[in-house]
This record gives structure tokens, C-alpha cells and sequence, in this order.
């Protein structure tokens, strides 16, 4: 392009610049002013306009003060409300330019009027809401992270956390599959300061290894073959500001752990594809139900990964080693879907034993699991034992569990709580732990648990729930 075409396109972008540009020299003279400056001047023409000492124009009113000259004496940009002999008042920005030796040249001034300016802080404060209405519905997609906790144990792990919920130190929580690590992860955010900011979930596990590096730091358009158009946001990126959860981290493949170190030290991450580096500040929280330490040993995780996620561990108990917790849960898994479906079902006294006594090996995954069964299944609004083992079985342990469970020793009944009741009462109480252990050792199956003591079936029902069948009736 020859120089008076690039001149003559300049002067057309300048002119249909939305807002008005004002260009003073070192001296305070008008040098150049845009069409729109004296569309939004009152009484004044381009040519009084043009060459006009600001100092001048100002004495004359047409406008209150001038951020110019104010920008010309600091030496500094200086962004000041613009009002006087003007059609819309006006935010004004005014920047100094410097030559090559580094003196004052000229002051140009950008200004828009008061109503594109309000216009555009309503649009943004429009979106402010509606990213923040996403983040609160994000937050609450799995439920409100109501905690059941009844045991010693849980309660004081809980304790602990709403300690170290305020810091943001990377914080790994450790337990078998299904014992409520997601639950424990929203709790230590919603006790945290970034309670107001997202808290983003994603399993390491469901990402095939060549994806879950894109959807962890995503990358710029083009980065490779399949790429979006646009490029994509990483999960890093989105997650700034709040909290991001990665349960299974053990499935991270060792180049994507490589690159999670830097972002943990460094607080940066880089796209796949691009060249620039971005600072983060997202709370990492892992999870992982595999022995890490036996990953680092056969090399299959990166030990300075693995001490820098474990600055705060947690070890969650399954359940079956926090009896008191499961028919609390249960209630409460229970109320949760009355309150959804509009139903007053409940539990019977009579299934707590039965509850209590199986060893849940999915944990609190599989209550949840096994209470909605009961409530779609059970036609009455009491939900009593008879209603349980089969759902149990249905639910159960695999045959390899079984039969570990069968081949256990068995646990020492509470002998002495037993020597200090009555001889009737103690019987009682013998009968039903000695019932309910039996139905733990057969996983559920009342069938084998009454065969293996050799009861009949009907009787093992009637003693679960402390009755025995009377004489048959005469015809």
C-alpha cells in the first residue's frame, strides 16, 4: 500500500472511531480533534476548534476542566468525568507520547460519552450475574453436601478439615471407591474463602490419555488434527479463582503428571499450542482410591508429584469400619427422595440390624444405590426387614468377596456387655448379632445364612425380627 492510500485509510479509521479524539501538543494546542469532538461540543467550529490553546477553551467553558492539560503536567495517563458545553458528558482517558529522547510530544485524549460507558458497565454487571448464577448452580449440582457423620471417627476427621479448609494448600483424600471423597471435597470448599467462586469436579478416569491434557490446560486453535476452530478453555483456566477437584489423579498418564507439577509449584499454565504462559490460582484437591506410594515404586508416578499433591492428606474409613454412620445414612438417602417425590416412606425399626451388619463394600455409593431400590420397589410406606435381603443380594459383594468374608475369622462378640444383662435379655441380644453375623458372612443371601446354621428360612426372618412362629392353626 502506498503511503497516501495508508494516510487516507488512517484518517478513515480515526474518523469513524466510536467516540471522540482530541490530540494536544507540548505546548497545549489543539493539533487534532476528530469530527465527533465538535458534533459533541456545543457552539464551537473545526476551524475555532483547531490550534486553540486548551487553557483558553476552558476559561471560554466549553468544557469544566481538561484531563489533557492535567496528563501534559504529570507527564502520566490520567482518566477523569468530562462535563461542560457538551451535548452527553464524557469519561475521558488522556495519554502522554514521548519521542525518541524520550520528551513530551503530544497528549491524546479518547473519550466516550457517559451513556455507552453505563451502557457497557450494565453489560458487564449483567454478565457478573450470570457467571455468578453459573457458579452457584454449578456448586449445588450434586446436592446441597448435606454431612452424615455420627461416628468419632468421621466427626473428628470433619473437625480437622474445617481447620485446614481456609489455607490453599493441595489437599489429598484418600479412600476406597465410593466412600463420598466428592462430598469431602465440596465441604473443604464451601468452608474455604473461595466459597463464592466455582468448584469444579472432573474424574481423571473417563478422559482417554491423549485428551485429558486438552481438557486440563486446553489449547489454542489448530494445536492439532480434530482441534476446535476457537481452541478451548482448560479446565485450569476455568477453575481460577475457585477450587478444582481431581478425583482418580492415580490415572493421570506421566506426561500430563509432569505438567500438573509445574502448575503446583508455579501457579502457570500453557496451552497445547501456544507460546505464552498464564498465572493461575485454583486450589487443587486430589483424590485416588489406588496406593500411590506403590505407583511411585514401580514407576508408574512421579514421586515429587505424589509430595507435592500430599501436603494435607486425608484418609477416608470405608464404612464398614464406621458402623454408626450407615443407618443415618440411610435415613437420609431416604428423606432426600421423599422430599423429591413427594412420599412419607420409612425405615422400620427392625432393619437397622440387618443395615448395620452388611459390610456395604461399594460404601456410602452403594446405600444410596440400595435405599432408592427399596423406595421404588416397596409398594407400603414402611420399609421393614423382609424387604431388605433380597435387595441386599441383588446388591451384593462378588463370590470372591464372599468367600474372603466366609474364610475370616469371625469378630469377638461383646461378651462382656452380655454377662451384665438378665439371662433372657442377654439370649436376645446373643441371637441377634449371632443372626446378623451370619448374614454378613453370606453376603447378604438369607437363604445361605439360614442354610449355614441350619435354620429354615421363615425362621430366620421371624428371629431377625425378634419373634418366634407360634403352632401351626387348626383347620
Amino acid at each position: 500500500m502506498e503511503q497516501k492510500d495508508l494516510m487516507a485509510l488512517y484518517e478513515k479509521i480515526i474518523e469513524n472511531y466510536y467516540g471522540t479524539i482530541l490530540v494536544l501538543d507540548k505546548k497545549g494546542k489543539v493539533v487534532y480533534a476528530n469530527e465527533n469532538v465538535v458534533q459533541n461540543t456545543k457552539g464551537i467550529t473545526y476551524q475555532e476548534l483547531l490550534n486553540s490553546n486548551m487553557e483558553d477553551l476552558v476559561r471560554r467553558g466549553f468544557w469544566q476542566h481538561s484531563p489533557s492539560l492535567r496528563a501534559l503536567r504529570l507527564g502520566k495517563p490520567v482518566t477523569e468525568y468530562l462535563e461542560g458545553n457538551v451535548r452527553h458528558p464524557l469519561m475521558t482517558t488522556s495519554i502522554p507520547v514521548y519521542d525518541g529522547s524520550g520528551a513530551l510530544e503530544y497528549v491524546i485524549a479518547y473519550s466516550q460519552g457517559m451513556n455507552y460507558v453505563d451502557d457497557m458497565l450494565r453489560k458487564l454487571s449483567e454478565e457478573r450475574n450470570r457467571l455468578d448464577n453459573i457458579i452457584s448452580f454449578t456448586n449445588t449440582l450434586s446436592g446441597n453436601g448435606q454431612i452424615v457423620a455420627e461416628s468419632r471417627a468421621m466427626k473428628e476427621l470433619f473437625s480437622i478439615l474445617k481447620t485446614v479448609s481456609y489455607s490453599s494448600s493441595t489437599i489429598l483424600i484418600l479412600g476406597e471407591s465410593g466412600t463420598g471423597k466428592e462430598v469431602v471435597a465440596r465441604y473443604i470448599h464451601k468452608n474455604s474463602s473461595r466459597r463464592d467462586r466455582l468448584f469444579l469436579p472432573i474424574n481423571c478416569a473417563v478422559f482417554p490419555p491423549e485428551l485429558i491434557e486438552a481438557e486440563l490446560f486446553g489449547y489454542e486453535r489448530g494445536a492439532f488434527t480434530g482441534a476446535s476452530r476457537e481452541g478451548k478453555t482448560g479446565l485450569f483456566e476455568l477453575a481460577n479463582g475457585g477450587t478444582l477437584f481431581l478425583d482418580e489423579i492415580g490415572e493421570l498418564p506421566l506426561s500430563v503428571q509432569s505438567k500438573l507439577l509445574r502448575v503446583l509449584e508455579n501457579g502457570e499454565i500453557r496451552k497445547i499450542g501456544g507460546s505464552t504462559i498464564k498465572a493461575i490460582d485454583a486450589r487443587i484437591i486430589a483424590a485416588t482410591n489406588r496406593n500411590l506410594l506403590d505407583m511411585v515404586k514401580k514407576n508408574q508416578f512421579r514421586e515429587d508429584l505424589y509430595y507435592r499433591l500430599n501436603v494435607i492428606p486425608v484418609s477416608l474409613p470405608p464404612l464398614r469400619e464406621r458402623r454408626e454412620d450407615i443407618f443415618p445414612l440411610c435415613c437420609h438417602f431416604l428423606n432426600e427422595l421423599n422430599a423429591k417425590y413427594g412420599k412419607r416412606k420409612q425405615l422400620d425399626g427392625s432393619v437397622r440390624q440387618l443395615l448395620e451388619g452388611y459390610p456395604w463394600p461399594g460404601n456410602v455409593r452403594e446405600v444410596r444405590n440400595v435405599i432408592e431400590r427399596l423406595f421404588v420397589i416397596t409398594p407400603f410406606e414402611s420399609i421393614t426387614a423382609s424387604d431388605i435381603p433380597q435387595v441386599l443380594l441383588q446388591n451384593g459383594p462378588s463370590e470372591e468377596a464372599r468367600q474372603e468374608e466366609r474364610e475370616a475369622p469371625p469378630a469377638d462378640l461383646p461378651w462382656e456387655g452380655l454377662y451384665q444383662k438378665k439371662y433372657r435379655e442377654a439370649m436376645r441380644e446373643f441371637e441377634r448379632l449371632y443372626l446378623a453375623r451370619a448374614l454378613e458372612r453370606s453376603g447378604g443371601n438369607v437363604t445361605e445364612a439360614a442354610k449355614r446354621i441350619q435354620l429354615s428360612r421363615s425362621m430366620f426372618y421371624h428371629k431377625l425380627q425378634n419373634k418366634t412362629p407360634g403352632p401351626p392353626r387348626k383347620s
